[in-house]
């Protein structure tokens, strides 16, 4: 009897400590400000479809306040939420000629600025997101020197970047495989992976050629987890996309000729149409190697002065190697800005991406039911 008793009253501790879990669950998502409960980030998470751009902001600006008030998660400062702040060396402008430039533009502008307003995009072909990245939490933290590749393996782990091996790209007749790193850029934005480019009309010759870059699948998109003018900023740009986009959202291109494109990005926005506004990628025809493009805001086809955003250098070479010039810039790069390590993509399940903007990753497995 003494054995049942015990057995009963260690059964019951158990189921409450489960209740009184769920409860402390429920409470903290109660307590979690949002612009109403349709948007809640849970009900996001089951959503298929994208939180509009202001509404998404919102919802990230008042999660942070929170945070900040109860010292719980990731804690912007408030400068942070009204601006970002950027600063070009003068080695960036010396060596590309460029006029010094200081962004303290808002939050939503300068998202605006880089990736524009959503914008709806027609039917595409099947999204290539074949990847020898394992499905792991939505958002992974990883040192910076496992974006070279082999690095992870040499530490007895699968990979996390989904770089382009030599011929990726190539075999589509462009010149984009390994790693880029976004040089100069406003947003706490670092490497990107061109793999995943797809034409929309396989086999097409004559220019222009459309295609869609499936750059937002796990692996393929890298932020800083610090070194920016506010914290965790790579943390809050990562959240914004999970709400604004799902993983199969590409970055539409349309390439002119070889060495000029234009881009519709993951979050939409110019270059949607012919006549208006165009994000632009123009090859750097002053780089010999090919291991530079610029990237510009034209305010039409053909403006003579198009406002300059970043340069896209290779920082990885197509066989796996770090860039003989660019990766020791970067290093130098991260070094004054107190960047070792980074944000990726871990998983393409669109509700464990948004379910962790606030909750753990174990707790999102559950919730998503992966």
């Amino acid at each position: 009897p003494r054995a049942s008793t015990t057995t009963f009253v260690n059964t019951m501790f158990a189921g409450l400590l489960v209740i009184t879990s769920f409860l402390v669950c429920a409470s903290a998502f109660s307590s979690l400000p949002v612009a109403d409960d349709e948007n809640s980030l849970l009900k996001a998470a089951k959503s298929s479809g994208k939180v509009n751009v202001g509404t998404a902001i919102s919802m990230l600006k008042q999660y942070a306040s929170h945070q900040s008030n109860t010292r719980e998660g990731p804690v912007f400062a408030e400068q942070g939420e009204i601006e970002v702040k950027t600063k070009y060396t003068a080695e960036v402008r010396s060596g590309l000629d460029l006029e010094p430039l200081q962004s303290t533009l808002p939050i939503e502008q300068q998202l605006a600025r880089v990736h524009g307003p959503s914008a709806t995009t027609s039917s595409r072909p099947p999204p290539d997101d074949s990847s020898p990245i394992p499905e792991r939490c939505g958002f992974e933290r990883i040192p910076i020197s496992y974006a070279i590749p082999g690095t992870a393996a040499a530490n007895g782990d699968l990979p996390y970047i989904d770089w382009a091996p030599e011929g990726t790209t190539a075999s589509k007749g462009l010149d984009f495989d390994g790693l880029w790193w976004m040089y100069g850029n406003g947003l706490a934005e670092e490497f990107i992976t061109l793999k995943g480019l797809t034409p929309d009309q396989p086999g097409a010759s004559n220019y222009p050629k459309y295609m869609s870059w499936y750059s937002n699948f796990k692996g393929r998109w890298v932020w800083p987890v610090s070194g920016y003018s506010w914290p965790n900023v790579g943390w809050y740009l990562m959240s914004f996309y999970a709400l604004t986009a799902t993983p199969a959202t590409p970055q539409l291109i349309k390439l002119f000729n070889a060495t000029h494109a234009s881009i519709v990005p993951v979050a939409g926005g110019s270059g949607s149409t012919e006549e208006g506004p165009q994000y632009m990628l123009r090859k750097n025809m002053s780089d010999p190697s090919g291991d530079s493009w610029i990237r510009d805001n034209a305010a039409f086809p053909g403006d003579p002065n198009p406002e300059y955003i970043y340069t896209l250098v290779r920082v990885i070479n197509p066989d796996g190697t770090p860039n003989a010039k660019w990766w020791p810039t970067f290093l130098e790069f991260a070094e004054q800005r107190g960047i070792d390590e980074f944000w990726v993509w871990g998983s393409n399940n669109n509700c464990q991406r948004r379910c962790e903007i606030s909750f753990t990753c174990s707790w999102c497995k559950w919730w998503c039911g992966v």
